[in-house]
C-alpha cells in the first residue's frame, strides 16, 4: 500500500514537472509571462495517384511579447508531406532571347559591283579622203620647146633645180631639174624656161602612144615603126624633133626626146 502510494506520488510529481517544462519561455524578467493561443489551423491537401501531394498551411500565432499588446502573425507557410521530393519556383525574370550564332564556315560576303556608267557609241575614227590616182604625164614630140612647169608641177618626183651651160647653139640659160626618175633640160627665153631635152628612166610616165619603161619591143614597133640605128638604141625623127628608146634585150630601158637649139 505505502509502495502504491509512493509509486503515485512519484508520477504525479513528474507530469507537474513535464507541465512546468513545456510553459516555460525565456524572458529577461520575472514580471512578465507568456500566452501562446492558437486561434485557427487550416490544411487543405490535394494529391492524385501520379504526383506528390502538396500540403498549404495557415496559421495565425498570437503571443505576448515583452512588451504588452505586441502579436505577431504568419501566414502562407507551405509544406509537403514527407513523400514530396521537388518543388517548382517560377523564375525571376523572363531573359531575352539569344541571338544565334554566326556558322564557322559562314562565306565572306562579297559587294556587288557597280553598274557602269553608259559611255557613247564608238565613233569611227576619221578617214582620209581618197586620194585622186596620180596623173599620167606624158611626152610628145610636141612637149619639146614648150613650157615646162607643167610638167615639173605634174610630175611625182623631187626634183633639184640646177643651172649651166648646156648643149645649145644660142645665147640662152640653161637650167636643169633631175631626180633619178627624169631629168628635164630647159633653156630661158624671156623668163620662161622651155623644154630641149627629156630623159626618162623610171616608170614614172610615158609617151602619147603609152611607151613606157618595161614596154616590149614589139609595143615600139607597133607605136612607131622599126625606126634606125642599132638594136640597143633606136631613133625616131619628127623633123628636127627626136625619139631615141634604148632597150635590154627586148624591154624598153630608156626613153628620150632632144631638139637642138
Amino acid at each position: 500500500m505505502n509502495s502504491k502510494k509512493t509509486m503515485f506520488i512519484a508520477a504525479a510529481a513528474f507530469l507537474a514537472l513535464s507541465a512546468a517544462a513545456c510553459g516555460k519561455v525565456d524572458k529577461e524578467s520575472s514580471d512578465v509571462a507568456l500566452d501562446i493561443n492558437t486561434a485557427t489551423s487550416d490544411v487543405t491537401a490535394s494529391s492524385d495517384d501520379s504526383s506528390d501531394a502538396t500540403v498549404t498551411t495557415s496559421v495565425t500565432t498570437s503571443a505576448a511579447s515583452t512588451k504588452e499588446g505586441e502579436t505577431t502573425t504568419k501566414k502562407g507557410y507551405s509544406a509537403k508531406p514527407n513523400n514530396s521530393t521537388h518543388t517548382t519556383a517560377a523564375p525571376n525574370a523572363a531573359e531575352p532571347p539569344k541571338a544565334d550564332p554566326e556558322p564557322d564556315n559562314q562565306e565572306p560576303q562579297t559587294p556587288p559591283e557597280p553598274t557602269p556608267e553608259p559611255t557613247d557609241p564608238p565613233t569611227d575614227p576619221p578617214t582620209d579622203p581618197p586620194t585622186e590616182p596620180p596623173v599620167n604625164v606624158e611626152f610628145s614630140f610636141d612637149s619639146l620647146q614648150s613650157d615646162a612647169a607643167p610638167f615639173i608641177s605634174q610630175l611625182p618626183v623631187q626634183f633639184t633645180k640646177g643651172s649651166g651651160a648646156g648643149c645649145v647653139t644660142g645665147n640662152y640659160d640653161v637650167v636643169s631639174y633631175r631626180s633619178p626618175e627624169i631629168t628635164i633640160d630647159c633653156y630661158v627665153d624671156g623668163g620662161i624656161e622651155y623644154i630641149f631635152s627629156v630623159t626618162i628612166n623610171e616608170n614614172v610616165c610615158s609617151t602619147a602612144e603609152g611607151i613606157t619603161i618595161g614596154s616590149s619591143r614589139a609595143d615600139v614597133v607597133a607605136a612607131y615603126g622599126a625606126g634606125l640605128g642599132e638594136p640597143d638604141s633606136v631613133l625616131y625623127n619628127d623633123g628636127s624633133k627626136e625619139l631615141w628608146i634604148d632597150y635590154s634585150g627586148d624591154t624598153v630601158s630608156g626613153i628620150q626626146y632632144y631638139i637642138a637649139v
